[in-house]
């Protein structure tokens, strides 16, 4: 042997990794999934959470959070309408004036009919709407009212 003052570390970590390889070869065996025991990720849902010390993480939309910790409602998105009336998803709405659609010369009329997809954060548009007559579009909470 090279170095005879670390033979003994070295028996105990070839012990260890033949201890590490045999419950490898088990839980492949036996087809057992570790890390089934974590939860989804709250924002997108991912089954393919991972855990970083205390906190876990999510690849695909990169969320962060402590699953001891009890999650905030302020973290809710909400959206008014122009009469001050909470928007939710699912929600159908009208317009309240004409609006130009952005690089186009289509212009929505007052009254045309619009289904919220989701609320999303943002200073400019709010909603995530289908648009009858004009498809899939972003639109201002403030230029909608509930239908």
């Amino acid at each position: 042997m090279i170095f005879p003052q670390f033979s003994d570390k070295i028996e105990k970590l070839i012990e260890f990794s033949a201890l590490g390889a045999t419950m490898l070869a088990t839980l492949t065996h036996r087809k057992e999934v570790v890390f089934m025991s974590l939860p989804p990720c709250p924002n997108c849902s991912s089954e393919y959470v991972y855990q970083d010390q205390e906190m876990l993480i999510c690849p695909e939309c990169a969320h962060e959070w402590n699953p001891n910790e009890v999650p905030e409602e302020d973290d809710v998105i909400t959206a008014k309408d122009a009469n001050g009336t909470l928007l939710a998803d699912g929600d159908k709405v009208t317009l309240v004036k004409d609006l130009k659609v952005k690089g186009s010369s289509q212009v929505l009329k007052i009254g045309t009919k619009a289904l919220i997809r989701r609320i999303v954060e943002g200073k400019d548009h709010q909603l995530d709407c289908k648009v009858d007559g004009a498809g899939e579009m972003m639109v201002t909470a403030a230029f909608v009212k509930k239908a």
